[in-house]
């Protein structure tokens, strides 16, 4: 039995250095085709894709003349309608709007599909946005919600929405 003990054998310093080094090399490829694909999806300058990171480069604001905001609405009775302009200061092209017009007795939705380039102003004052006082009462509050195109598909940005109180006549 003390012959067991005293004739250890093992592995060579060199044959274990090779071994280590070899088992470094694979695992360092290991990571760093793990992390390059990790960096290609993140690259610096690359599309942003994510609707929220979009929405967020959203500026949109009632356009003003004078520090006067350009909202307001006119006509009587059912042949009422409401003017607006909007400015678009931010990064990012807005695909459509929903303007909700809310009155004392009810609220009235219009969805419209213009395209707002970025830095691009919006002019809605040509009196064909319709609102019947008969039906819906006086204006309260205007609601303005962009939508922007995520890989093709409309994505509401109710983050940015535009809320306006206090609408003069025109």
């Amino acid at each position: 039995m003390n012959t067991m003990l005293n004739s250890k054998k093992g592995v060579s310093p060199l044959v274990a250095t090779i071994l280590l080094i070899a088992f470094a090399i694979a695992l360092g490829a290991v990571v760093m085709s793990y992390g390059s694909a990790y960096y290609s999806n993140k690259q610096v300058g690359a599309a942003v894709t994510s609707p929220i990171e979009q929405c967020a480069m959203i500026t949109l604001s009632v356009y003003a003349i004078n520090d006067k905001q350009q909202v307001c609405y006119g006509g009587e009775g059912a042949n009422g309608y409401v003017n607006f302009m909007l400015d678009n200061q931010g990064n990012v092209d807005i695909n459509q709007l929903t303007v909700t017009i809310i009155g004392e007795k009810g609220s009235k939705e219009h969805i419209l599909t213009p395209l707002i380039s970025k830095g691009q102003i919006f002019d809605k004052r040509d009196r064909t946005l319709a609102y019947s006082f008969d039906d819906n009462g006086k204006i309260f509050q205007i609601q303005i919600r962009p939508y922007i195109k995520v890989d093709d598909t409309l994505q509401v940005c109710i983050d940015k929405q535009i809320v306006i109180d206090n609408i003069k006549k025109c």
